[in-house]
């Protein structure tokens, strides 16, 4: 304990730790300020025009609007729109055809743009295997609080987890419990600024998180004036005053666009306890457990929205959760999975006139192409 408390903080992250926390990190900017508009909450039937002449396609929860494209609510129909990752959700005028440059005009700069379509992922040798409790949150990379809410991987016919967190080769604390979600221990010292962590998870039956053989699993607090500034803007959001749902929705958005992987999985996780049955709930979970090297949940949480996503205004997010779950099956090396779920993908982007998905994938399904 004494070592923790004189554990010396790091000022640079080596640039061979970063592919194993799945951030690219720099210095991070002051916020990651992605020019993306995205739908955030809807009520009622919403359209979309990619410009004023095209044929206009019903929309849901998640969809991106792109520089040029205009949206129309239906009458009565509610809709809120988040400009950028950074700003709180704004309501769209009801019967009209609004220009999303106009309707953004505070935070556009020079090009409105989505959030990309090929998705990072972690080491995905994690979480493949439901035998061993996995530690889910947190799990890698970097957090905004010293007291984050932990989680692992239920294990049949285990009753009592004994819970480690670590510094180096130094046990910080050990508590046992027979839940798997609680909030941090409120009678243990909380994390230390930009000291690295890491928790491990064991049963009653003898299985252990460290079974899953993966690297580079650590995490820790960062204090700085780029995470004081997605507080922030977080506090904007929660301030805002719309639907908590639009909320919940806005900060994962922030969180995930910033780095912070377990504040937005718990987050979107929170929805999905209260029954939030939208399809891009689940595949930005989908892409959050990828991103963190978790296989099982990502699987679970992409075909779960493909499931969801049965409705033609969800074509979006059906098409997302395809290219996730093709991306991951070529990372894994199941190409005959991979290549199916491409092909769905494909043409669902096709659908959609995504020609920059489209090359993506067109090039990943080429055997010697790493995605």
């Amino acid at each position: 304990m004494k070592k923790h408390l004189f554990y010396r903080s790091l000022k640079f992250l080596s640039k061979a730790a970063l592919p194993s926390i799945g951030i690219l990190i720099s210095g991070l900017p002051a916020i990651a300020n992605n020019l993306f508009v995205r739908v955030v909450e809807v009520e009622g039937r919403v359209f979309i025009r990619p410009h004023p002449q095209a044929a206009e396609r019903e929309i849901s929860v998640g969809d991106r609007l792109v520089s040029g494209s205009f949206i129309r609510p239906a009458p009565r129909a509610r809709v809120l729109v988040q400009c950028s990752n950074r700003t709180p959700p704004k309501l769209v005028p009801v019967d009209e055809l609004s220009s999303v440059n106009t309707l953004c005009r505070d935070e556009f700069r020079d090009t409105i743009r989505g959030d990309g379509f090929l998705v990072s992922a972690g080491d995905l040798r994690g979480g493949s295997n439901a035998q061993i409790p996995y530690v889910i949150t947190p799990r890698l990379g970097l957090l905004l609080t010293t007291t984050p809410p932990l989680r692992w991987n239920p294990i049949e016919n285990s009753h009592q987890y004994t819970v480690t967190l670590m510094s180096g080769q130094e046990i910080i604390w050990q508590i046992e419990t027979a839940e798997i979600v609680l909030p941090y221990p409120t009678n243990q010292p909380p994390l230390i600024p930009e000291v690295w962590y890491k928790l491990t998870v064991t049963s009653d039956s003898g299985k252990s998180s460290t079974d899953e053989q993966t690297s580079s699993l650590r995490f820790r607090f960062f204090p700085s004036a780029e995470a004081d500034a997605v507080q922030q803007a977080a506090q904007q959001i929660i301030e805002s005053g719309v639907s908590e749902r639009a909320i919940n929705v806005s900060l994962a958005n922030l969180y995930s666009e910033n780095g912070f992987l377990a504040e937005a999985i718990t987050k979107l996780e929170g929805l999905v306890t209260q029954g939030y049955q939208q399809p891009f709930v689940y595949r930005s979970l989908g892409d959050l457990y990828q991103r963190s090297g978790l296989r099982l949940l990502a699987e679970e949480r992409y075909q779960q929205a493909i499931a969801l996503a049965i409705a033609p205004n969800h074509v979006e997010q059906r098409a997302a959760a395809e290219l996730g779950l093709g991306l991951l099956y070529k990372r894994v090396g199941n190409s005959e999975q991979a290549s199916h779920w491409f092909n769905l993908a494909r043409t669902s982007y096709v659908e959609l006139g995504e020609q920059e998905a489209i090359t993506i994938i067109d090039s990943c399904t080429s055997p010697d192409k790493h995605c």
